[in-house]
């Protein structure tokens, strides 16, 4: 039986290492928000255009692709798992458009990362709905050049979780389960 031994490595942060890293972040980051943006606003044109190619072609070619939609049988794995979900959201809308705001990202080397906003406002069976605030994270990597996502994670806020409260209260509280 072979072993396998993980090497962890901690890094302290300090002020000095925080400047170095805001140094490198801005020379990393090359063109700006536009360049590390571009894949986001090419998924959401790819949705709106109904193309699932553009879409699939927005993710890193690394086999290790991630998506956890806001639903919780959406936790897609690699390219296939991808391919699945961008078929299912097309399957189930006529039509999806897309307002981006709020855009909080870093990047450092090859890798970058980051939030943002979307309001999403999809028609579904012949009824327009609008989700006005759901909640996006992503890690890109670099390749070839260009921006591309390896991990993207959508959320929605918790209606029932009341404002000023970290958690549900309990009288409200609704058991959830996630696939494993």
């Amino acid at each position: 039986m072979k072993r396998f031994v993980i090497f962890l490595s901690v890094l302290v942060f300090n002020s000095s290492l925080i400047a170095k890293i805001s140094e490198e972040t801005e020379y990393a980051c090359g063109n700006g928000l536009d360049e590390i943006l571009e894949p986001i606003r090419n998924w959401m044109k790819a949705y709106t255009e109904r193309n699932p190619e553009l879409a699939l072609a927005t993710f890193s070619q690394s086999k290790t692709v991630l998506l956890v939609g806001t639903g919780a049988d959406e936790f897609r794995e690699g390219h296939q798992g991808l391919k699945n979900e961008i078929q299912r959201d097309l399957a189930q809308s006529q039509n999806l458009e897309f307002q981006l705001s709020n855009f909080r990202f870093s990047c450092l080397g090859q890798v970058a990362w980051g939030y943002l906003d979307i309001a999403v406002h999809p028609t579904i069976e012949g009824q327009d709905f609008a989700y006005p605030s759901v909640r996006a994270s992503y890690t890109l990597v670099k390749e070839s050049g260009a921006w591309k996502a390896h991990m993207a994670h959508f959320s929605v806020p918790d209606a029932h979780q009341e404002v000023g409260h970290s958690f549900r209260m309990a009288d409200s509280l609704a058991v959830y389960s996630c696939p494993k």
